[in-house]
């Protein structure tokens, strides 16, 4: 913060008011200055048999729609991103036609069989779903359970560790 007064110190309010005026006098004059910022660079030009002049461009096709600036972004290989998403597409298509079907749970209908056949299938369908059901019940009250265990002990093994820790604390301070 000295060095910050001393220097400011040393600089007279004079020469700041002429290096901001020097600034802005750059400033504009480059800003309303009626020359162009970039040079133009002149296209050679060959006579034609006719006795008009052609430009490269026409003589080279791979020009013809690129004009002043020689060179493209835009021709890049996309293989690999066209590729990927046609994956992506197979796979949100196979999905979809996944969700559509019953999964298993309910055995298609078959015209061949009679109402009454049909209506058993649904039955053993759904049999097979409450069955599913109850077993997926049943792992996930089993791992509530041991996840519950693992918890009081890993609480048990905290708090013990604390303790020790506090009266490790307590008896050198005394």
């Amino acid at each position: 913060m000295k060095t910050l007064k001393q220097f400011l110190s040393k600089i007279s309010m004079r020469h700041l008011l002429a290096t901001f005026l020097a600034g802005v006098l750059v400033l504009s004059s480059v800003a309303c200055s009626n020359s162009p910022t970039t040079s133009k660079t002149t296209v050679p030009q060959t006579p034609t048999v006719r006795g008009t002049v052609d430009t490269p461009q026409a003589a080279n096709p791979n020009l013809a729609d690129q004009g002043m600036y020689p060179y493209k972004d835009t021709q890049r290989d996309t293989t690999v991103a066209d590729a990927k998403a046609d994956r992506s597409i197979k796979q949100a298509e196979r999905r979809r036609r996944q969700k559509l079907q019953t999964g298993g749970y309910v055995d298609d209908v078959a015209p061949a069989k009679s109402i009454r056949e049909q209506a058993k299938d649904i039955g053993r369908s759904a049999e097979r779903a409450a069955e599913n059901v109850g077993d997926s019940t049943q792992r996930a009250a089993d791992n509530a359970v041991q996840n519950t265990k693992k918890g009081l002990q890993n609480l048990r093994e905290g708090a013990s560790d604390a303790a020790e820790r506090a009266a490790d604390t307590i008896d050198p301070a005394t």
